[in-house]
């Protein structure tokens, strides 16, 4: 598979760069289509930054990123409200 080049006309990773060096995080927002991940990917592999990715959708909780917790019996504990 032909790797395609991202052409960076913008200056984005600069400006992503800058922010990473800052400890600032950084919100990539466009249509489909418009090398939003390609970006990303360039500036990881640019920087020597190992990339994981994950897709969210609209029905994306936060359950889905950190779990849940499950009461059981044992742990339960009710107790009188006066």
């Amino acid at each position: 598979m032909e790797e395609i080049e991202y052409l960076d006309w913008n200056n984005s990773n600069q400006i992503i760069k800058k922010a990473y060096e800052a400890g600032l995080f950084v919100l990539i927002i466009g249509p489909k289509g418009t090398g939003k991940t390609s970006l990303v990917r360039d500036f990881a592999k640019n920087n020597n930054i190992k990339l994981e990715s994950m897709n969210f959708s609209l029905r994306t909780r936060e359950s889905h990123l950190i779990g849940t917790k499950t009461l059981t019996m044992e742990q339960l504990v009710l107790m009188k409200v006066y």
